[in-house]
């Protein structure tokens, strides 16, 4: 009977290996290495990798603590990395502990994302705050008080202006018939460069063939989010020019109101700069 039962546990061992064997990881020891094989269901490895997606068998999402993952790479867990972890081809590179309040952020010079102090976001605004009129055709001038003096935290800082013009006469308070309009730039005063630039016309004053007036009494011209590079902790100084140009403008001034007032609604001068 003890025969039987022996030969019994061994014909269930024989068909167990034949036909779930073939499906296990086998383990061959070469050496002090451990080779991990597993054809079957698309793991494999050559000594130095080891790889899943082994064609033509399918593409697995490898779960670790998990054993329904739902990505490529699925951990429920804590992971270590003991070098730079890459976004595409992008990495992020820790190498000790930063400070208290050091955020994520992209640089150049070293190719990667590192930790650096979080500047916030600072905002620096300038209005007009006179009458400011000008006959200066084809030239540009400053416009008054509109100047930005300051440190930046970040490597880009973006630029915003607005202005509203109109064709005035000599003393801004009267409108003047003419074809005029204006450009609208920033400088950076440390370079002299002019960084960016838009244009519009204020007043286009013409009379049509059946003897009809066509009359346009003010024109805005603005920059919107404009980026612009800068080199943190390196103090600068951005301004607002104008350039006045005219078609036929026959005792005509380009006026810029600073305030909003009765009869003038909308007119403005505004200079913003967020870091």
């Amino acid at each position: 009977m003890r025969v039987k039962l022996v030969l019994l546990i061994g014909v269930v061992i024989g068909a167990y290996n034949s036909l779930y064997a073939s499906d296990e990881i086998v383990k061959n020891r070469e050496g002090n290495q451990i080779q991990w094989i597993e054809g079957t269901r698309g793991w494999s490895e050559n000594g130095t990798y080891l790889w899943t997606c082994v064609s033509p068998l399918p593409n697995y999402n490898v779960g670790i603590g998990t054993n329904t993952p739902q990505y490529k790479l699925d951990v429920v867990g804590d992971g270590r990395f003991q070098g730079d972890l890459y976004i595409h081809s992008w990495p992020i590179r820790v190498t000790s502990q930063p400070p208290d309040g050091y955020v994520l952020k992209w640089v150049q010079s070293q190719g990667a994302f590192i930790p650096q102090p979080d500047a916030g976001v600072n905002i620096y605004t300038v209005r007009l705050t006179q009458l400011f009129i000008t006959s200066a055709w084809d030239q540009w001038v400053d416009i008054p008080g509109m100047s930005i003096t300051f440190t930046p935290k970040n490597n880009v800082v973006y630029i915003f202006a607005s202005a509203v013009g109109r064709s005035t006469d000599a003393n801004g308070y009267y409108a003047e018939f003419g074809q005029i309009g204006f450009m609208l730039r920033v400088v950076n005063v440390n370079t002299g460069q002019a960084i960016v630039s838009t244009g519009q016309v204020v007043t286009d004053f013409d009379e049509d063939a059946g003897g009809g007036w066509w009359l346009v009494t003010t024109g805005c011209a603005s920059l919107n989010g404009v980026a612009v590079s800068v080199t943190p902790g390196q103090q600068v100084t951005f301004k607002l020019q104008l350039m006045p140009f005219a078609v036929w403008a026959p005792g005509c001034y380009l006026a810029i109101n600073p305030t909003i007032a009765p009869n003038l609604v909308g007119d403005h001068c505004v200079f913003t700069i967020m870091d």
